[in-house]
């Protein structure tokens, strides 16, 4: 499960293991209704996803993966991205601890060539477990899922504690299933990528939900990464590939 990818906003996916739970209310529009990581599982028989259900964790091959991407790195002398995990979420609270620990102590620390692009929903959990792990590495990133402004409203407040620790941040607008306000969490976002939702029974995005986005960036000179229209067929394209913009890699923690 670690892989070259074709998501264009890194180099490598990593997923030292696999399951998770949905956030969703059934009620509110979230980034969970149609997980494509759930679908994936489901239809390849690897896990079943939901509460109290066992996650499971991928093999000693997969773990080495991104030790020979370091290396790869190290002699082209430019840190390659790695995306953790895409069919998990990493600070999951049903993780074993002694999981995290390893991936952190055993993987993160051990490959500085790499940059790991820490993308999560459980934003109540991130930073203890940064504070507890990570301390001191400076080559992570630390994301957060916002596809809306409730969850904006939800989210963002505590990406601006990882950001006032001094972690480099990123936003995942993906999939965008309604408007976001940016104008109030600029300062706590050190890169935007956006993209629409893919998949069986996708919900179609507004072009200008993607244009508020992007004009937010342009303002407070924040890197914009325009991923995917998603399921979406119609509609004019943002402008032209300026729009695809990547930050420096990740310093070190404060």
């Amino acid at each position: 499960m670690g892989t070259e990818t074709a998501i264009s906003w890194c180099d490598h996916t990593f997923n030292p293991w696999i399951g998770c739970t949905k956030i969703t209310d059934g009620k509110n529009p979230s980034a969970c209704d149609h997980c494509y990581a759930a679908s994936l599982a489901k239809r390849w028989g690897w896990v079943e996803w939901g509460a109290g259900k066992p996650r499971k964790r991928t093999s000693p091959a997969n773990w080495r993966k991104p030790h020979l991407w370091n290396k790869t790195a190290k002699v082209k002398g430019k840190r390659a991205r790695v995306f953790c995990a895409s069919l998990a979420d990493w600070a999951d609270a049903e993780i074993d601890p002694i999981w995290v620990h390893q991936l952190f102590t055993g993987v993160i620390r051990q490959t500085p060539d790499l940059e790991w692009l820490l993308l999560s929903k459980r934003h109540a959990r991130v930073l203890p477990l940064l504070e507890k792990h990570a301390q001191d590495l400076p080559n992570i990133r630390v994301g957060f899922t916002v596809e809306d402004d409730r969850n904006a409203k939800i989210r963002l407040p505590y990406l601006r504690e990882i950001s006032v620790a001094g972690w480099p941040t990123f936003v995942s607008y993906e999939p965008a299933v309604g408007a976001v306000e940016w104008e109030p969490w600029m300062d706590c976002i050190d890169w935007l990528i956006a993209g629409g939702e893919s998949g069986a029974g996708y919900r179609k995005p507004d072009v200008e939900w993607f244009r508020d986005a992007r004009d937010a960036c342009r303002r407070h000179s924040v890197p914009f990464h325009f991923k995917q229209w998603g399921g979406m067929q119609d509609g004019a394209f943002l402008d032209n590939r300026e729009h695809y913009e990547f930050p420096a890699s990740a310093g070190a923690a404060a």
